[in-house]
């Protein structure tokens, strides 16, 4: 368990403030008339959250999706903790089974053999078709979806991928005018 708890803390410049805090097991003495003792909460919850104190746990083969400030944030495997009151947190995502995860502005993409993705970036169709991992940090990107490499006819707007198989012929037709 922990403690969720409201201690007087002094600042650089000389002046006290009531800060929230979490006290770890283990016995505390607190010489304080403005201490305040909230509760306890479990020390295995994924998030929790007293005052500006937020304390993530991120499992292995996750990632935590959390706003810092105005800014989008992948959390990686471990225990975070992050002072801030404007920080908001968005719930994990599993990487193993999750090909695309978007949060925000980012984009990581997970393209396997026999998959390409399709996507928009600076408003221009894309593909990408080679195995690998992709993390995008814009505004600029959207992704689509993944089409399997084997299919005959891949389109985005504009742009078109023809697969033409061993034993047959592509045609294609000129817009007359």
């Amino acid at each position: 368990m922990l403690g969720k708890v409201w201690a007087e803390v002094k600042n650089p410049n000389g002046s006290k403030s009531l800060q929230p805090r979490l006290l770890e097991e283990g016995d505390h003495t607190i010489f304080s008339y403005v201490f305040k003792f909230v509760g306890f909460v479990d020390i295995s919850d994924e998030y929790i959250h007293h005052g500006s104190i937020h304390r993530i746990s991120v499992d292995k083969g996750c990632l935590a999706k959390v706003w810092h400030d105005t800014t989008p944030r992948l959390l990686g495997y471990g225990e975070h903790t992050i002072e801030s009151t404007n920080f908001s947190y968005k719930g994990k995502v599993d990487i193993m089974s999750t090909p695309c995860i978007v949060h925000g502005t980012l984009t990581i993409l997970r393209v396997t053999r026999g998959l390409v993705a399709v996507a928009w970036k600076d408003n221009e169709p894309t593909f990408i078709d080679t195995p690998g991992l992709y993390e995008v940090d814009s505004d600029n990107f959207q992704f689509v979806e993944f089409k399997d490499a084997e299919e005959q006819f891949i389109q985005l707007g504009a742009k078109k991928v023809i697969l033409v198989q061993t034993g047959q012929v592509g045609v294609r037709r000129l817009k007359e005018g």
